[in-house]
């Protein structure tokens, strides 16, 4: 029995408001340098996770949405 203090299974799961989408992140240069995959919610997003994954100033990077 539980108590009313304590979370369930379904409530300690956090449910993110947009659901994640996979983003393609270059690195914009000519030509374009493909970086890897992420997985974020805005285009934003994908490019904060690019700049920690990947290491690179956030002014090189960008985001396409992959399909």
């Amino acid at each position: 029995m539980a108590l009313v203090s304590e979370q369930t299974h379904f409530e300690a799961l956090p449910v993110p408001d947009e659901p994640l989408l996979s983003w393609s992140v270059y690195l914009a240069d000519t030509p374009a340098k493909w970086l890897g995959t992420v997985e974020a919610a805005t285009p934003r997003e994908a490019i904060a996770e690019g700049v920690e994954k990947f290491n690179q100033p956030k002014e090189r990077l960008m985001a396409v949405r992959r399909s």
